[in-house]
């Protein structure tokens, strides 16, 4: 039933996922569903981000963060949450800085 799930678009670089979210869905199992199906041993180095009604992209870190974003979604009426994974900085710096010194 529609009214169970939230339909979801998650985009890692040129790759896109659409899944449905159950509604009782917290962050946890968020994040494990995305480990999933990007086939990520574990999210160290990666943030999830939300498409919020400014249109920006806003960091998805906890249950909070995730009824804000749902509740964004719910008042613009959109039909799927947005989401994109991306490589924290701090992780991208400190492989670049650890490669380095090789």
């Amino acid at each position: 039933q529609d009214s169970d799930f939230w339909r979801v678009k998650i985009a890692y670089g040129e790759e896109k996922i659409r899944f449905r979210m159950l509604k009782n869905w917290r962050f946890k199992e968020l994040v494990q569903e995305v480990v999933r199906r990007f086939n990520i041993g574990d999210m160290d180095g990666f943030h999830i981000k939300y498409l919020d009604d400014d249109s920006e992209w806003v960091l998805l870190t906890c249950d909070a963060d995730l009824d804000e974003c749902i509740d964004i979604c719910r008042s613009s009426q959109r039909q799927t949450i947005k989401l994109a994974l991306q490589i924290s900085v701090c992780h991208l710096r400190s492989s670049v800085g650890s490669n380095s010194q090789l």
